[in-house]
């Protein structure tokens, strides 16, 4: 695999894990039930539920920012690994 790929996956995983914690920590902080080690999708309906529940216009665009952002960096990784597999990269 070229080296950019494996670069790209490692930037685009800790990536996700940063975006995905710091939503785990601030559903915890608006008290939401929160398992920093499993249910990780779970997160995205409360993260759905706080952006609607948030009257705060620069808190709802930061928490949906997040949300489009994690959104945006798995899907991105995803497609990155089917075309890593088409051009058998790994």
């Amino acid at each position: 695999m070229p080296t950019l790929m494996i670069i790209t996956f490692t930037l685009l995983a800790i990536t996700a894990n940063v975006i995905w914690y710091k939503m785990k920590f601030i559903l915890k902080d608006n008290d939401y039930e929160v398992s920093m080690f499993f249910s990780h999708f779970a997160d995205i309906p409360n993260m759905v539920k706080l952006i609607r529940k948030t009257s705060d216009k620069n808190e709802k665009r930061t928490y949906l920012g997040l949300l489009l952002g994690l959104f945006t960096n798995i899907s991105l990784f995803a497609g990155l690994m089917i075309i890593s597999f088409k051009l058998q990269w790994i």
